[in-house]
């Protein structure tokens, strides 16, 4: 039987029988910090030895929920709270919720998977406009200086790009006229002019 209550004026204490004897059961009480977003609602009741349940999900514009967490701050090494995790606290305690910061892709004349991505996180794009491709402008410039972004290639129309954590905007560039760039009249090279939009 659970479920055992007390004289009149008293609160209901869940509790469990444990042989004979009826045993309390901690119903701690749990601050959701939302860390710079929203949650509704902000506090539940969970039992010790229990699955903590479905909690609600926060909210964060540009943000990413990542889970919540016992410890505030990058989870380093820990494992985030989810509906099957065991309740081990007897005491009234906090989670936190940890977020990835999401960042815009705009790609001018071509197309991408996403528009909005955390950094690191792979992003297939591809150049589609009709024409002679002349290359990817970035903005900024400095998008993808570091080891880590050594796999972009402003020639390929079609890639893979890894995620700055930085706002950023691609423009697929295409030659306008002629694509020859030097010419010969079997005596000295001559410069041919190209456009290119």
């Amino acid at each position: 039987s659970t479920g055992w209550s007390g004289t009149p004026g008293d609160a209901t204490i869940p509790a469990t029988w444990h042989g004979r004897r009826l045993v309390a059961v901690p119903a701690p009480l749990v601050t959701l910090d939302a860390a710079g977003g929203t949650v509704s609602p902000a506090t539940v009741k969970v039992l010790t030895g229990l699955a903590f349940g479905e909690l609600p999900v926060p909210v964060r514009e540009k943000f990413e929920f990542n889970g919540w967490y016992t410890n505030s701050g990058i989870p380093v090494g820990e494992s985030p709270v989810t509906a099957a995790t065991l309740v081990t606290q007897t005491n009234d305690f906090t989670l936190h919720a940890y977020w990835l910061e999401l960042f815009s892709l705009t790609v001018n004349g071509g197309t991408a998977a996403t528009s909005l991505s955390p950094g690191g996180m792979a992003i297939d794009i591809a150049a589609t406009n009709s024409g002679i491709f002349a290359g990817w402008q970035v903005e900024p410039t400095n998008a993808f200086v570091g080891s880590g972004f050594i796999g972009f290639d402003a020639t390929k129309t079609v890639q893979t790009i890894m995620m700055p954590s930085m706002d950023l905007t691609l423009t697929a560039h295409y030659f306008n006229g002629p694509i020859a760039v030097s010419a010969s009249d079997g005596a000295s090279a001559k410069e041919i002019a190209v456009s290119w939009n």
